[in-house]
């Protein structure tokens, strides 16, 4: 199978760099899911978002899946003086 990404400027300029390919669990989300859910759910919901991205990590190792999947952390940033401190980890 052959991919080709075609942009009108650079690559990861429009719409390809719109989504670095985040794949994230439901863990920052826990009190909000608590708040909606309870707490048991909560919990059933972040552990079965951390076998998602367990089940994916193993399909693309699985398959040599050649898409830079990396497991290793988040990185939140802010991108105006509103977001400043607003999650810290």
């Amino acid at each position: 199978m052959q991919v080709a990404v075609i942009e009108q400027k650079c690559c990861g300029y429009g719409a390809s760099g719109s989504n670095g390919g985040c794949l994230l669990t439901l863990s920052a989300k826990y009190m909000t899911l608590a708040k909606l859910y309870g707490e048991a759910e909560a919990k059933k919901i972040v552990r079965a978002s951390e076998n998602a991205v367990t089940a994916i990590h193993d399909f693309v190792r699985t398959h040599r899946i050649d898409c830079e999947l990396r497991l290793d952390g988040a990185l939140y940033i802010a991108t105006n003086k509103a977001q400043e401190g607003v999650f810290n980890c």
